[in-house]
């Protein structure tokens, strides 16, 4: 899915979320970085018994907003919230999408969103990015995979304590394999100039959702960790 397809923005109801019960509310998750979409995968099928769950995925060639999905869904079902998800910069994504649509019934869930952009370790060192010769730059994945997080840990998330040994082990191993995908849409096949495109947009983003932070008027729920090394998440959520 990370592999450029010419396609537009599109959303896709993960199939392990089964099917949506009657006038469920809707969950619109929006991506982080790379835009796969696959951030959610362990959390799909108990997300679907409540919602009726679409992620975005957003082609790495792409550069097209999803606030329309937004408005299209409130026409269709005005009386029933929507519950907006952002990721990293998909959480700068939201925050606009509510800042511009103050009237629309909206939840806005955001897990480490990038509005700490600004006070990220790793920003100075973006403008040389630009400069760097190929046989340089192609170390960078490695850098940013070791930033995204301990997948075991990721991977352990919805393991109940109570269960026998064997049984945590087998449970760990499932999360492991349905992670995979999501493991691998990292920056390791994104072109230089796509990657440079994107730390840009990164950078405006937060810097608008910031500005318009005054005119979100939707419920706010902000999630951090303390593990993130690309973003100051745990002092964000902090100050929010």
């Amino acid at each position: 899915m990370i592999r450029p397809d010419g396609g537009p923005p599109r959303w896709f109801c993960p199939t392990e979320c089964g099917q949506p019960l009657k006038d469920s509310p809707i969950l619109l998750f929006c991506p982080g970085f790379v835009g796969v979409g696959l951030a959610l995968t362990l959390h799909h099928k108990a997300l679907g018994k409540v919602f009726e769950v679409r992620c975005l995925h957003i082609p790495v060639n792409d550069r097209t907003p999803f606030e329309e999905t937004v408005r299209l869904e409130h026409a269709s079902s005005p009386n029933k919230p929507i519950y907006l998800v952002g990721d990293s910069f998909g959480g700068c994504l939201v925050l606009a999408v509510a800042a511009r649509n103050p009237e629309i019934d909206l939840v806005v869930i955001l897990a480490n969103p990038a509005t700490s952009f600004d006070r990220s370790q790793l920003r100075p060192l973006f403008p040389l990015w630009e400069v760097l010769p190929d046989e340089v730059y192609d170390a960078i994945p490695y850098l940013l995979r070791f930033a995204r997080g301990n997948p075991v840990e990721m991977a352990r998330v919805n393991i109940a304590d109570r269960l026998p040994p064997r049984l945590q082990i087998e449970q760990l191993f499932q999360n492991l394999i349905a992670l995979l995908p999501h493991l691998s849409d990292s920056v390791d096949t994104i072109p230089k100039d796509t990657l440079i495109w994107k730390l840009k947009l990164l950078k405006s983003a937060a810097s608008y959702a910031n500005s318009r932070l005054h005119a979100v008027k939707a419920e706010v729920l902000v999630l951090s960790s303390g593990n993130d090394r690309l973003l100051p998440s745990g002092d964000e959520a902090s100050a929010s």
